[in-house]
């Protein structure tokens, strides 16, 4: 066993230096900077180094003399596949994990990286890091599955790497690292499972142990079914997609009063009509740019008055905002960085220019360095996850404002008995474009995004789960909106309106309902006179967000059931808070998938509308056919290869349930010998077995020619 240890690092060591250099050099050049560009560099090059060491140490020697060799060693072929492995997963760990070791001694842990936050607190920051090093060893199973397989290189042999690739998935989505880690244990567990037993078999399937014939079965079903998934979404792209399918829909409030429905038309036409259903022809032959720019320039200025952490999502271990919140404002000094700490409950300040900290602030004040506050502040902080620098802290229990100059804290709203602050900023025109910038220096180590404080405003508005508030630049209340809909299920904004002057409170399905309540549910628009009399309420229709398409049913004939039930059951919700628009954070790989797996599902709509929808009917029907189709594929592969009892019941399920992906796993999983006619029943047997699997006859016996080497002759004296 060391032996073999040794002879694998000294065959591979070779290898392990290319990434090492690549990750050094970019680290020492350009820096460390603990954000997705970063990531996505690091996540490559442990894809591609990974795949390539599982091929390289695997390949040469899995077939012929070089087989024959390793396994004449006296050991047996588990502890060399141990050997094999092991050596790999430590070559691959160094190359990926000294960098990082470097990065962690050198800047990390001396505090040269967000030094607001305590060394126990700053972990979390390098979690990605560590995930998508632990996911390139996935990458590394399938190069080593890759090499041991003896399929073609565009087929059989290639499976492994959509499997790592969900596992990539899997670590950019997922919400916390724990969950990231379970993942990619469950899926190296099948990867290793799928390449012990070809190891042990030279990739022969049939003579493989019980538990490897599960590993290679799970491994090629993800990744038939990524394929599938991607051959789906790539071909409607290319063939059937015309962009005026895409759809978007949403209630516009004009300075006037007046209320537009808005529907985005692909992404060059936009349908702009009132309440009535009356069309404005202005805004029919203009370009979308042109349009959207049109009703900016009309439609009311307006404040959210909503919780944003209780209507947003996403917020997973790669957000760094879920660490520390930047907080600046007019009042803090040039030099000086502030940050709320949520594990902390307090303010941390940190002199960039002296490289030492500052002090703490919380709600009993301000503290200097080396003291600890007693006090923190309760509950959750109220923030959002696309907009940095909040304006105010926003508590249950309080809204305040900080002067950093003078280090004291402003209390600029308190709640009455059995009422919850929820959110609180100032109002601003909004249809001004935000001047906001990516911050690398205010942080060491991290991109945060700063806005800039150029903007005039006299009102502050506050939403609690009561009230709307309008209070003036110090605090005094000016007017109080009662709230009138459940602020767990609406979002709330307070729109200004022109001639005659007035305001309306609108009440908006709340993103956290999921898709189908927020497309069935009506929102609302409550005007108030000035001095915040109620004058009218209006319910504004339901708005779907998406629109099914004309081709989407179809797409059932290419699903099979059990994918259909994954991503409708487990993956809508999912999907649906990582979508990436203005009030969702998401990344754009997070909004490409979601847009492609709604196009080849049933839209919401006819889901929520019941079996009685002529689409979902048309897409389960295909489901039923695409099942039926892998079912039959499954039965003739078993009676044309003599697959009888059991393993015929379960290939036949198999195929029920996972369509034409299953048949095509079954093909993919077994080796299909060569057949001959039987010389009693004349049927096609198999050349593998020794009797007919049709009348049980045994294999004919060849003509003798006189060139037998075995063949016993008969001497006559």
């Amino acid at each position: 066993m060391k032996a073999m240890l040794w002879k694998e690092f000294h065959e591979n060591l070779k290898w392990a230096a290319v990434p090492l250099l690549l990750l050094f050099g970019y680290i020492l050049n350009v820096g460390v900077c603990l954000c997705d560009v970063f990531f996505q560099r690091v996540i490559l090059v442990c894809a591609v180094f990974g795949s390539i060491l599982g091929i390289l140490q695997m390949t040469f020697e899995s077939h012929g003399d070089r087989r024959a060799l390793l396994l004449h060693r006296p050991i047996s072929r588990t502890h060399l596949f141990l050997a094999k492995v092991l050596s790999g997963s430590t070559l691959y760990l160094l190359a990926m994990g000294l960098p990082l070791l470097y990065y962690l001694v050198t800047d990390f842990i001396p505090g040269r990286v967000v030094p607001q936050l305590p060394l126990s607190h700053r972990w979390p920051l390098v979690f990605p890091w560590f995930a998508d090093a632990l996911t390139g060893l996935i990458y590394y199973l399938a190069g080593a599955l890759a090499g041991l397989r003896p399929g073609r290189w565009y087929g059989t042999r290639c499976l492994g790497f959509p499997v790592a690739f969900l596992a990539t998935f899997l670590a950019w989505n997922l919400a916390e690292f724990h969950e990231v880690l379970i993942a990619l244990l469950l899926l190296a567990s099948l990867m290793g499972l799928a390449v012990w037993g070809s190891f042990l078999t030279a990739g022969d399937t049939d003579s493989q142990p019980p538990l490897a014939k599960f590993g290679l079965a799970c491994t090629f079903l993800i990744g038939l079914s990524i394929l599938s998934l991607w051959g789906k979404t790539t071909f409607e792209s290319w063939m059937l997609r015309d962009r005026d399918n895409d759809y978007y829909a949403y209630h516009q409030i004009n300075n006037d009063g007046r209320i537009l429905i808005v529907e985005q038309l692909g992404r060059k036409r936009m349908c702009v009509r009132d309440l009535a259903g009356q069309e404005w022809e202005e805004y029919r032959n203009n370009s979308l740019t042109e349009a959207l720019r049109s009703l900016n320039k009309i439609r009311a200025s307006s404040a959210s008055a909503h919780s944003e952490a209780v209507h947003t999502h996403g917020r997973s271990y790669r957000t760094i905002f879920r660490y520390f919140v930047p907080v600046s404002n007019r009042s803090t000094p040039s030099g000086e960085t502030w940050c709320f700490v949520p594990t902390l409950g307090q303010l941390v300040g940190y002199d960039n220019a002296r490289r030492e900290p500052i002090g703490r602030i919380g709600p009993e004040g301000f503290v200097p360095a080396g003291e600890t506050p007693e006090a923190r502040f309760e509950g959750l902080m109220d923030y959002s996850p696309i907009r940095t620098n909040p304006d105010y802290l926003v508590f249950p229990g309080g809204v305040y404002s900080v002067d950093f100059q003078q280090r004291h804290l402003l209390t600029i709203f308190t709640p009455e008995a059995g009422e919850v602050v929820q959110s609180a900023r100032d109002w601003r025109d909004d249809r001004q474009l935000a001047n906001i910038v990516i911050d690398r220096e205010s942080i060491p180590g991290v991109e945060t995004y700063r806005r800039s404080h150029t903007e005039d405003f006299e009102q502050i508005v506050v939403g609690t789960n009561r009230a709307v508030y309008l209070l003036d630049q110090h605090g005094n209340r000016e007017l109080v909106f009662p709230v009138k809909h459940d602020t767990r299920s609406y979002m709330t904004s307070l729109n200004r309106l022109e001639n005659p002057d007035r305001y309306a409170v609108h009440y908006s399905p709340s993103y956290s309902l999921g898709m189908v309540p927020r497309m069935t549910m009506e929102s609302y628009v409550i005007e108030y006179s000035i001095d915040g009399h109620e004058l009218s309420e209006t319910t504004l229709p339901a708005l779907p967000s998406h629109r099914g398409l004309p081709y989407q049913p179809w797409f059932g004939g290419l699903t099979s059931p059990a994918e259909a039930a994954f991503f409708l059951l487990s993956l809508g919700d999912l999907l649906d808070r990582t979508k990436l628009s203005p009030q969702q954070i998401g990344t754009k790989f997070q909004y490409t998938v979601n847009e492609q797996i709604y196009r080849i599902l049933p839209a919401v709509l006819d889901v929520s509308e019941g079996f009685k929808n002529f689409r979902l009917q048309l897409y389960i029907l295909g489901l039923a056919f695409n099942a039926l189709l892998g079912a039959v594929i499954c039965l003739w592969l078993s009676r044309r290869f003599g697959i009888t009892g059991m393993p015929m019941v379960l290939w036949l399920g198999c195929g029920l349930l996972f369509g034409v992906v299953g048949g095509l796993m079954m093909a993919c999983i077994h080796e299909w010998p060569a057949r001959i006619s039987c010389p009693k029943c004349n049927k096609r047997r198999l050349v593998t077995r020794e009797d007919c699997e049709h009348c049980g006859a045994p294999q004919a016996a060849p003509p003798t020619d006189g060139t037998e080497v075995f063949a016993t002759t008969a001497v006559a004296f």
